[in-house]
């Protein structure tokens, strides 16, 4: 994997997913810490899994952009009929036609097609930088398909079903991020208090940060650089506010400035990712 990743901005044939997510920053991390494999592989896995099923602008994944089109027109359409529709009002209307769509069985098909071919180019992408996996094609693209692909899926309908809005995102928000009270924030450094807002993963040796964790604090707070985002951040939104509420918090690799003198829990141990974030317990349909 590392030669791989070594050649990767300069190899013609490697999948233009990788070349779209993977920087000088992340191959230079990756290969200084031959360790952090994994998160560089959970790193490609989540970015993939967003984009072509939980973004924000995907209205129910496996729907046709002309059929997406005429329904998102009637929602904005309902905003200037008389009397007035409140936001809970489109909103459920959004909920029930969409729940109404996915009993349909052509909808199910396609959406099954579309998740299958998901499954299929995630392990393509994999095989570029694992080729030893390319002999496992059947059984390893099915079981990504069952582990990761279908959880996502069934969480994105799920909750476009919702009345609610949600919001999944694979940065490190400024405002989350910054701990410090300067008015001017780094957003790839992490404070001493991030520990708690998320789980921090040391990418050196793959060990979770923890509160009691031995680290080198600086006098502003400052215990790292953040790498990545390797599990994204999930929030419903509030009406008239900006904020979320967090669902599920971000899990992010770190670079500390300073090695942890402390033995923490490692990552095999985290709870979870793929079998809990993706497979948890989704919102629930209509929910508020």
């Amino acid at each position: 994997m590392e030669a791989r990743l070594g050649s990767l901005l300069a190899d013609k044939d490697a999948p233009e997913l990788l070349k779209s997510i993977l920087d000088n920053d992340l191959i230079r991390a990756t290969r200084k810490y031959a360790d952090a494999e994994p998160l560089i592989l959970r790193y490609i896995i989540q970015i993939h899994i967003h984009r072509c099923i939980l973004a924000d602008d995907l209205y129910l994944f496996g729907l046709d952009e002309h059929n997406e089109t005429i329904l998102r027109s009637i929602a904005h359409a309902m905003e200037a009929l008389e009397p007035k529709r409140d936001f809970l009002t489109i909103q459920r209307w959004r909920s029930e036609t969409l729940q109404a769509l996915a009993k349909i069985d052509g909808f199910q098909t396609e959406q099954a097609r579309l998740a299958t071919t998901v499954s299929k180019d995630l392990f393509a992408t994999l095989t570029y930088l694992l080729p030893e996996i390319a002999t496992q094609a059947e059984s390893g693209w099915k079981r990504l398909h069952d582990t990761v692909t279908m959880p996502a899926v069934h969480l994105a309908t799920n909750m476009r079903f919702s009345t609610s809005v949600y919001r999944i995102i694979t940065h490190l928000p400024r405002s989350v991020s910054s701990s410090s009270s300067s008015a001017q924030h780094d957003n790839h450094i992490i404070y001493h208090p991030d520990i708690q807002r998320y789980t921090i993963i040391d990418i050196a040796t793959q060990k979770v940060l923890r509160p009691d964790s031995v680290l080198k604090v600086a006098d502003d707070g400052r215990i790292g650089e953040h790498v990545m985002v390797v599990q994204p951040l999930l929030l419903r939104m509030q009406k008239d506010s900006a904020a979320g509420v967090a669902l599920a918090k971000p899990a992010v690799a770190v670079k500390l400035d300073e090695p942890m003198a402390k033995r923490s829990k490692g990552v095999g141990k985290m709870a979870g990712w793929a079998s809990s974030w993706f497979g948890g317990e989704p919102p629930e349909a209509g929910r508020t």
